[in-house]
């Protein structure tokens, strides 16, 4: 796998029941231009915040799917898993299942930036998990920060997340 530039896209994958063929048209029209692509897995790995019974099914759907279009595929990503409500059984047996079949590729979590702190500012919840934990079968971690950036802001912030 090759990272081409910059050009990235996040593409979700379809709702379950089907891997919608409309998503498949438009991993191909982006891996035709060269594009660099994260799926999101949300509607194949989980179902109310847990694994559904029938993920192996969706999984074997899925990568058939988009097997044609993987020299473009640079990783896979869940969007605000803690906030959301995905168990961490979950989220951990989705992480283990796409690098032990995509062991060169990306799993990403992209967490809202208070499931980072654990302020609870937001949702009160997350202050009982642990993102280290949580994410510890991710390559990836990135943040959703919905704030004014500023100079001194991010130096605030960037020293708060090297805390935790």
């Amino acid at each position: 796998m090759r990272v081409r530039g910059l050009k990235f896209l996040f593409v979700f994958l379809g709702s379950w029941p089907s891997v919608d063929i409309d998503y498949l048209d438009e991993i191909e029209h982006l891996a035709r231009r060269n594009f660099n692509i994260l799926i999101m897995i949300r509607h194949v790995f989980f179902e109310n915040g847990e694994t559904p019974g029938d993920v192996g099914e969706r999984w074997e759907t899925a990568k058939k799917g988009i097997e044609p279009y993987m020299d473009n595929i640079i990783g896979f990503y869940v969007d605000e898993p803690i906030w959301t409500g995905k168990s961490q059984e979950a989220f951990h047996y989705a992480c283990q299942t796409v690098r032990r079949d995509f062991p060169d590729r990306k799993m990403v979590a992209m967490l809202m930036y208070d499931s980072v702190l654990k302020s609870g500012i937001i949702n009160t919840r997350i202050k009982d998990i642990d993102p280290r934990e949580y994410c510890k079968y991710c390559t990836d971690v990135g943040f959703d920060f919905y704030h004014k950036w500023d100079k001194d802001t991010l130096i605030k912030n960037i020293s708060l997340l090297s805390v935790h």
